[in-house]
């Protein structure tokens, strides 16, 4: 078993890497030098082209041209994080090669005394040496990455053991600052030291208070620290749980200027105070790209809080700016810096804190982590060699080429506001910036929405931070700068690397340009600028209001919804030309949703594409089919029927999109109400309902009409359409008119069509059904698939005892599945006629059919680790044949080595016949086919089988881990889906 263990692990390694076992790293890393795209050569990085090189001409490109993504993906979200920089590859793969060559090249701990610790150590100093050059630090400290390092500095500064936290107040602060001054010269720098010269197990504990007076917690008043309202959450976080755990801490927000999103340096003045430990402040915001005047702001600490701390997070500073932690040192203000690897184009999992002086080193006696010591007491854990190399090679890279790349920036940023100023709307770029990041206020839809189809275009883009991805909650920084709530969620943030090219740029305004048009077509939307204007309203800082450009003439606001000066020759003959989906389970989950919402999108597509070019987006838990060309309406029935057909669908509705006014409105709902009058009886009265939903986010004004108001409006219209016939009934209505009010568009209804229920297919992972033939286990695989489960198949082919007939009716089979699977599924083609026959030969006949299964789930096992399949399926059901009592089943169980479900467990067969009548698959299911369980059938099954007698009866069969071995390899893959043509799939 250990041999096929390691059998497999080199098959996996050898399909997914295309490696050789025996040297993986090496593989690995060629294959990717190979498929690294190069974005820029050495002359262009060096030379990077000013603005007036830019052809600002659109792209020709035809009408479909968005719809197709490029062969090579655009990635336009760098300030998440940017990709490993070309040139600092040789060197990384220079370390990698030399120590898959030369294996005393890799040992050694950087913490070990001997000659291999030491040249590993070496590496780390030679790179803290790169990174002190270029940003004038004083001392150094490797870290995982930004987040740690901002932790870590705010336990440092403000933890129980800091220096500068002493109880006599300002005179004990001076009195400890000039004792280690003069103390300095007799510790050592840090780690970079020589080995021999540190010892890196001294204790980490600091002089503990001698007298209550020395106690951090016991002045009053209360320490203070003063935090930016722009930062990240890995400050903003460990702050609160700083508070929660010492209670000795009061945290004071600064404002910023929503004018110029600089900070309010009055209010700030006004904060410091004498018992002021620290002040936290960004460098350079992640969503805006503005440069805040750090320099300015230690000056005044010095002045008004001179023993206060000051931890700037430069993540997104380094590489953009020159850094000089010196200035810091001059002011004589204590100061640390954090920086992140992969923000410069560098490995992730590699950061480092910047100390600006001896003082600020020392200040620091509470580590996050401890245990070796490493780091000089101030971070425990074996450090990342690898990652601080490619750290430091990357920081010399931007470093040296600062002035181009900022001369690039701010040529990308004017070329994309050129391409882009007569549709979307750019947030007024906050001065001075660094042009890297550039915020989108996008019309029409949701920057989610935008974001989803980007990526199908291959273009990535991101609605705010990375690390808040995952999370429902606005960015907190839109709504300090006065960005109002329904506003900040139509933000797109788009961010510019040194290797961003002019052309990715093109190809993602061409794409935007094409969502606009959907999204927001001419006369829905005002496409002016929208702009950052100061103004009080209930005790908000500022909104957002749009204004006219010079061309364009005045601004138009909102159309109100009352409006009603539309003449009857405006309006036209409504047309289904959208398709509204809506999820039932799906909306009790929780952050996860987007997994599922994510995933059924995904289905539908992929559903819809053989019909009619369709966009699919997610808004206020629906999602929406939009027809890309409205003369497709036609396929509207086409596109419902199918739609029926995808699990994690409630209920489907055709809709009429209109204009946001009330007499488009009316129009659109008599319409419907005439065609369900003409669908029924006259002899009937029909039973209706109005329900009208208002967006939250949705502009109004005083003439809006409530949700209420307008259910009561348009259902007295449709009673009066002919009162003889409809009747008003709220609970369960034959007709239910639904109105769904969106920002810039309205949808309308009628219809409510049931859909499958269940989950996305494909969301809960692959799972693998042991597919015979018969009605069970065809149901069961499509039970596993409404939970969520992409399946594929294993059957068994007794040849010649069975013949082709069998493999025709598993291939309709499966074509018929597919209509409701996820993914292109496959079949393994299991040829078992030689494992059938040696247990007829060679194994207690009453055992046959017990041993069958446990040979079919033994090469089942073989086939869910090729293709990661989490469980197998089978159409068991308990008591139905004498292989399925519970004993049997016990038995059988055991040869699995991953979960097997059995969904129809406690299903009668006629429940399975009549649910494989709504699958389609009960016809084929009933034609007469033979398959590999009628074969060789005992006379007289056991049907409380003995798990001993069936493992001594396997080890009797000569060869038997060979038969099975040579199944699996030798099987045949069949890959269908609805669409195969099932004749040009031959079986050998």
């Amino acid at each position: 078993e250990s041999v096929h263990h390691y059998q497999n692990l080199s098959f996996l390694l050898s399909i997914f890497f295309d490696l050789h076992f025996c040297s993986p790293l090496q593989s690995l890393l060629t294959l990717f030098s190979k498929n690294f795209p190069k974005k820029m050569t050495d002359s262009d990085h060096q030379h990077s082209p000013a603005v007036d090189n830019y052809d600002t001409t659109p792209q020709q490109e035809t009408s479909n041209s968005a719809a197709s993504p490029p062969s090579a993906p655009i990635y336009l979200d760098n300030a998440a994080s940017a990709p490993l920089h070309p040139k600092i590859v040789p060197h990384l793969q220079s370390y990698l090669l030399s120590s898959s060559n030369d294996t005393s090249s890799s040992l050694g701990n950087p913490s070990s005394l001997h000659f291999y610790g030491k040249q590993q150590n070496g590496i780390l100093r030679s790179q803290k040496e790169i990174l002190k050059r270029h940003t004038k630090a004083y001392q150094i400290a490797w870290v995982s990455g930004g987040s740690e390092a901002n932790a870590m500095a705010l336990l440092g500064h403000v933890g129980i053991n800091s220096k500068y936290h002493g109880l006599d107040g300002v005179t004990q602060s001076q009195t400890n600052m000039e004792n280690e001054s003069n103390n300095k010269q007799k510790v050592d720098n840090d780690s970079d030291a020589p080995l021999a010269e540190v010892s890196r197990g001294e204790s980490l504990s600091s002089p503990q208070p001698q007298t209550l007076s020395d106690s951090p917690f016991s002045l009053s008043p209360k320490k203070r620290i003063i935090v930016s309202p722009m930062e990240h959450d890995s400050i903003s976080k460990p702050l609160r749980y700083t508070y929660h755990l010492t209670h000795g801490f009061q945290i004071d927000t600064m404002k910023v200027d929503p004018k110029t999103g600089q900070i309010d340096w009055d209010h700030f003045r006004s904060l410091l105070r004498p018992e002021t430990v620290l002040v936290c402040q960004m460098w350079v915001s992640n969503l805006f790209g503005t440069i805040f005047d750090v320099e300015k702001m230690a000056r005044i600490i010095k002045e008004r809080a001179p023993y206060a701390a000051l931890h700037i997070d430069g993540v997104q500073a380094l590489g953009k700016l020159h850094i000089d932690m010196s200035v810091f040192q001059r002011l004589g203000v204590r100061t640390t810096v954090t920086v992140s690897g992969h923000k410069v184009h560098a490995l992730k999992g590699i950061g480092a804190l910047l100390f600006s002086s001896y003082e600020t080193s020392q200040s620091f006696r509470l580590p996050l982590i401890v245990g070796g010591g490493q780091e000089g007491n101030k971070r425990a854990g074996t450090e990342n060699v690898m990652g601080a190399l490619s750290f430091g090679l990357a920081v010399e890279e931007a470093q040296l080429n600062i002035q181009p790349n900022q001369a690039h920036y701010k040529a990308l940023h004017d070329h994309l506001t050129k391409r882009l100023n007569n549709s979307l709307v750019i947030v007024h770029l906050d001065l001075p910036n660094t042009y890297a990041v550039v915020p989108l206020i996008l019309p029409g839809a949701p920057a989610e929405v935008y974001f989803n189809h980007l990526m199908e275009h291959g273009i990535c883009t991101s609605t705010g931070s990375a690390c808040q991805a995952k999370g429902n909650a606005l960015p907190k920084a839109y709504l300090e700068r006065g960005i109002e709530h329904n506003v900040c969620r139509r933000v797109l943030r788009v961010s510019f690397s040194s290797l961003t090219t002019v052309q990715e740029v093109d190809r993602l305004c061409d794409v935007l340009l094409e969502l606009t048009d959907k999204f927001a077509p001419s006369g829905k939307v005002n496409r002016n600028y929208i702009r950052i204007v100061p103004k009080e309203r209930k005790g908000k800082k500022s909104i957002v209001e749009p204004f006219s450009d010079a061309a364009t003439g005045p601004s138009n606001t909102q159309s109100s919804l009352t409006e009603t000066s539309h003449s009857s020759d405006e309006l036209q003959t409504p047309t289904y030309t959208s398709v509204v989906v809506r999820y039932g389970e799906l909306g009790l989950k929780g952050k996860n949703i987007k997994l599922f919402t994510y995933q059924l999108a995904k289905n539908i597509r992929a559903a819809l594409k053989p019909i009619a070019r369709i966009l699919v987006h997610e808004q206020n838990r629906r999602i929406y089919v939009d027809l890309r060309n409205d003369e497709d309406s036609h396929k509207i029935p086409q596109i419902i029927d199918r739609l029926q057909d995808v699990f994690g669908i409630s209920s489907i509705s055709p809709v009429v999109k209109v204009k946001r006014n009330l007499s488009t409105i009316e129009h659109a709902v008599t319409w419907m109400a005439k065609q369900e009058l003409e669908e029924r009886s006259s002899s009937k009265r029909i039973t209706f309902g109005v329900k009208v939903s208002v967006q939250k986010t949705a502009e109004r004004t005083k003439e809006d009409l409530s949700s209420q108001q307008y259910q009561a409006h348009l259902g007295s219209m449709v009673n009066n359409l002919a009162p003889q016939r409809w009747k008003v009934h709220l609970k369960r209505p034959d007709v239910q008119f639904g109105v769904e009010i969106r920002t810039d568009q309205v949808y309308v209804y009628s219809k409510l069509i049931p859909g499958l229920g269940g989950l996305p297919a494909g969301v809960h992972g692959k799972a693998l059904c042991l597919l015979s033939g018969g009605f069970d286990s065809s149901v069961a695989a499509w039970m596993m698939m409404k939970r969520g489960c992409s399946v594929h198949y294993i059957s068994f082919w007794s040849h010649p005892y069975v013949g082709e007939k069998l493999v025709h009716k598993l291939k309709r089979l499966m074509k018929t599945l597919a209509r409701y699977n996820a993914g292109r599924p496959k079949m393994f083609l299991i040829h078992f006629t030689k494992i059938q026959e040696a247990i007829r030969d060679q194994a207690p006949e009453p055992y046959r059919n017990i041993l069958y299964r446990r040979a079919m789930n033994y090469v089942a096992n073989y086939v869910t680790n090729k293709i990661s399949a989490h469980c197998l399926t089978t159409g068991e059901s308990l008591g139905q044949v004498a292989s399925q009592t519970v004993k049997n089943i016990t038995c059988i169980q055991v040869s699995a080595r991953k979960p097997v479900f059995r969904p129809l467990i406690g299903m009668d067969k006629t429940e399975i016949i009549d649910l494989a009548k709504r699958i389609g698959t009960c016809d084929i299911s009933a034609e007469d086919a033979p398959d590999c369980c009628t074969l060789f059938q005992p006379a007289k099954p056991i049907t409380h089988g003995a798990l001993e007698v069936c493992d001594q009866a396997e080890k009797g069969i000569e060869n038997y881990l060979d038969l099975i071995h040579e199944a699996y390899k030798t099987a045949q893959i069949l890959e269908i889906d609805e669409d195969t043509d099932l004749e040009s799939i031959k079986v050998m």
